[in-house]
């Protein structure tokens, strides 16, 4: 593997991050409707 794989960040990873992201946000804002 070339050294330049370690700098590469898989779409996996970018979409787990994103997801994460958009789950706290989705949870910040329906955290008062929920509760």
């Amino acid at each position: 593997m070339p050294e330049e794989s370690t700098t590469w960040i898989s779409p996996d990873t970018i979409l787990l991050d994103i997801g994460a992201q958009l789950e706290a946000k989705f949870i910040g804002e329906n955290s008062t409707i929920q509760n």
